[in-house]
């Protein structure tokens, strides 16, 4: 099947991309105005990501604690924590989520295609059809949840993301970007925090998170990105069919506003603890920033990069040796955000007076007052363009994967411009014309306009000082003491009541029955359904008709219908492996059941052996059984060398012979040599003759 022939989306637009050979496609779901861009090439490194305009309100870290939250189970894949399984398991070359000011979005990259599509399909199922509708214990643990004191009584606050931000809102650098962006953005999305404010992130309550996720989490707000070798339609139908088409188009207002420019310069103070052993004199830091136009214009958005790097980051760049001479800090250095609607550029000094500020800013001031009347260095001002210009044609982003790095630059015009995702990865013609501009002026305009005559600036001063930490945890340490009096004995049990169903929760184990089926789900998902005979047939009754795992001693062994030992009592366990579940498989004569038996790896890899010389440990195959298929799968280049010995001898008289196959669980990024993964898996395949 081809794109065009795809009935529930509408091409927009579709050309090829020379630049990263590529051939685009812009298309839009039909029935929820779901947002899709398509970059279709040779790289077999495929990527994908939903992603969704979020927004923030205020600074309770809503956004931030959904991230976390949508990952703890869902409707498919219910076990607490699936995304550190994946991490453990997966061939992926990259996991993950993030949350930005405006935007959250979940990436998935794999090489191998199996891997690829389980991956997408258990974050769209996590993002649609997460748990936390099911669990409030999900958003007390990432998020915030009072406890309670035995001895004392008094309460005290914990969480995932509450700790998380009492990290980040300690160190001095994230202090300075947050009210960095807040000085400049106070009227915008921009100007709260969207990671969360421990001192706000107490007052979001489950109800308001909940209608965080309707909002914002649904087709007609999101953004679906694929990128590489696969077929695209093929994944494009599985999109639609498994969670678009469930959905109608609704009218979501997520827009990101823009701040109107003021009538003068801001400027903020802020004091943050000291470190310990630190001296407070020399120890601040001090920043001039910025708000330089929209993300929407490509050759400014390419331009303030060379400018970054002209003024501070190449070899003895003219402002940065200015300061330094003028001994206005030990670290010098800019920034130039421009993953926001609005960009900001920033001229930073660490290790500098407090008292300096007014030379910080003078300096500055004459700086680029001397590069817009007498001009950059022509020669340098070219050799930064060219060094861009060859940073882009080579996209060598290191570990993380091209195709990755290419979707997440498309949200920074995608976002805000439905029609323009591509501006920025298309760029060969962005660099022909800044190179015409190095000799007419243009840069210098940029530096007149944008950094000496622009009303949209502001100066942060951050001062480490001593006293602060303390002076806050007295403070909070206060307020808890005031809310542990004014509350009733029942709103005090209550909070007790919703800690222990937290900690139940947490102790919990996904073997149990709400989660027993996500286990042979999730088995899939890292494993791929390759390596069972037949899996095809088999994952459409273990994924949907009722299978589970059974805990049994330290095996786990997946019984079709097991079910109707854990609501109608037949004592499936107490009889060991005699209630075995059968499955007729088409084409093969007899019947079959899988198992999944979960070890430590040399446990593992001694089993496979017994297993190809007859020896058939764990009970299986009974009388009258024949192994059809027995695969190990570890870590380790050993027991490769060891399962790969056997393979291939007969086994039961040659019934079939035994595979015992062995992959690296990282694929293509082998283990370090000696290291050993921290669990196997064997996989049996019986067939009752």
């Amino acid at each position: 099947m081809r794109i065009e022939d795809l009935e529930t989306y509408e091409i927009m637009e579709r050309r090829p991309i020379a630049d990263i050979n590529s051939e685009s496609y812009v298309l839009r779901h039909k029935k929820t105005g779901a947002r899709v861009a398509l970059l279709s090439n040779d790289d077999d490194n495929k990527v994908f990501y939903i992603g969704f305009r979020t927004p923030p309100k205020d600074s309770t870290g809503v956004a931030h604690i959904l991230e976390h939250s949508v990952l703890c189970g869902s409707e498919k894949y219910p076990v607490k924590d699936p995304f550190v399984e994946l991490v453990k398991g997966s061939l992926n070359t990259f996991l993950n989520a993030m949350t930005y000011p405006d935007k959250t979005v979940y990436p998935v990259a794999s090489c191998n295609e199996k891997d690829f599509e389980n991956l997408m399909s258990v974050y769209l199922d996590a993002v649609f059809h997460p748990n936390i509708y099911k669990n409030e214990s999900i958003f007390r643990q990432e998020g915030w949840h009072y406890e309670r004191g035995k001895e004392t009584g008094e309460l005290t606050i914990n969480g995932v993301v509450y700790n998380e931000m009492k990290g980040a809102f300690s160190s001095p650098e994230d202090v300075l970007q947050r009210e960095m962006m807040r000085s400049l953005y106070p009227d915008t999305e921009y100007g709260v925090e969207s990671g969360g404010d421990p001192k706000d992130i107490p007052k979001l309550t489950y109800e308001q998170f909940l209608d965080f996720h309707r909002a914002y989490y649904h087709p007609s707000n999101s953004y679906i990105y694929l990128y590489g070798d696969m077929d695209m339609a093929k994944e494009l139908e599985y999109i639609d069919r498994e969670y678009l088409s469930r959905y109608d188009r609704l009218a979501i207002d997520s827009e990101i506003h823009e701040q109107k420019t003021p009538d003068k310069p801001a400027r903020i103070v802020k004091e943050i603890p000291l470190a310990e052993g630190e001296d407070a004199k020399g120890n601040t830091f001090l920043s001039e920033n910025f708000s330089v136009g929209n993300s929407l214009d490509r050759e400014l958005y390419v331009a303030l990069q060379i400018l970054d790097y002209c003024l501070c980051s190449a070899p003895g760049a003219v402002l940065k040796q200015a300061l330094v001479d003028a001994g206005l800090g030990n670290d010098v250095y800019s920034s130039y955000e421009n993953g926001i609607r609005q960009p900001y550029f920033s001229i930073i000094s660490k290790d500098v007076d407090a008292e300096k500020e007014s030379e910080f800013i003078d300096t500055i001031g004459k700086v680029l007052r001397g590069i817009a009347d007498k001009g950059f260095d022509k020669k340098a001002l070219m050799a930064a363009v060219n060094y861009f210009e060859f940073k882009y044609r080579e996209a060598d982003f290191g570990a993380y994967p091209k195709g990755l790095m290419y979707g997440l630059q498309l949200l920074d015009s995608w976002l805000y411009d439905d029609t323009l995702p591509f501006i920025h990865v298309e760029a060969n013609d962005t660099y022909a014309r800044l190179k015409k501009r190095v000799d007419e002026g243009w840069f210098e305009e940029l530096v007149e306009r944008y950094l000496i005559d622009n009303p949209h600036k502001s100066t942060v001063v951050v001062i480490p000082k001593a006293g602060v930490m303390e002076r806050e945890d007295k403070e909070f340490k206060d307020s808890m003491h005031r809310l542990s009096n004014s509350l009733s004995e029942a709103e005090l049990s209550e909070i007790e009541d919703k800690f222990a169903a937290l900690r139940e929760f947490q102790e919990s184990e996904d073997a149990l029955v709400g989660a027993c089926l996500s286990l042979v789900q999730l088995l899939l998902v890292l494993f791929g359904e390759s390596f069972l005979v037949g899996l095809e047939h088999l994952s459409g009754v273990l994924l949907k008709d009722g299978a589970v795992l059974l805990p049994i001693g330290q095996v786990f062994v997946p019984c079709l219908q097991a079910a109707a030992f854990l609501l109608h009592g037949i004592d499936a366990v107490g009889g060991g492996l005699d209630f075995i579940p059968q499955l007729r498989k088409p084409g093969v004569e007899g019947l079959h059941c899988p198992y999944a038996v979960f070890l430590e790896p040399c446990v593992a890899i001694d089993h496979a052996l017994q297993i190809a010389h007859g020896a058939l440990p764990l009970g299986v195959p009974r009388p009258g059984q024949a192994l059809v298929r027995a695969d190990v799968i570890v870590g380790d280049d050993q027991l490769h060398q060891i399962a790969g010995s056997v393979e291939g001898e007969g086994l039961n008289g040659g019934v079939l012979a035994a595979a015992v196959q062995f992959l690296q669980l990282r694929g293509d990024r082998p283990d370090t040599p000696g290291q050993r993964a921290t669990s196997g898996v064997v996989f049996l395949d019986v067939a009752v003759q």
